[in-house]
Parts: C-alpha cells; sequence; structure tokens
C-alpha cells in the first residue's frame, strides 16, 4: 500500500483544533474517494438500480431479523 507523508508545523495553541479539523476533513476525503471508487465500479457492472433495490431489502430484513433474535426490537 502506498504511504503519504504530510509534515505541517502548526503553532502549539493551535494543535488539538488543528488535529480535530484535519481528522474531520481527512474522514470526508476518504469517504469521497470511497463513493468515487464505488460509483465507478458501478459503471463498469451489469449491476441494476433492481438489483440494488433488492439487496438493500435482503439487507434490511436480515438486519430486522438479527435484532429480533437479540430481543432488541
Amino acid at each position: 500500500m502506498k504511504e503519504i507523508l504530510v509534515k505541517l508545523d502548526i503553532p502549539s495553541e493551535f494543535e488539538d483544533a488543528f488535529e480535530a479539523a484535519l481528522e474531520k476533513a481527512l474522514t470526508k476525503v476518504s469517504k469521497e474517494i470511497q463513493f468515487s471508487i464505488a460509483d465507478e465500479i458501478l459503471k463498469n457492472s451489469e449491476f441494476t438500480e433492481g438489483d440494488a433495490n433488492r439487496l438493500g431489502e435482503q439487507a434490511k430484513q436480515n438486519r430486522l431479523n438479527e435484532l429480533k433474535s437479540k430481543d432488541i426490537i
């Protein structure tokens, strides 16, 4: 896996705020990259909207059954 190292000089009084802001920004970037990759995969597949709907319903039903089996709902 490729590693990217970025070094920044941050004044000590801003370290905590900068760390929190950077973590938030990197999370957003990571999610956007993941979405972009997933979108590209779907564009190149024969996976249809109907397939997605069926899988979504199946996942929802599986989760409901799991929660019921644990007496959560």
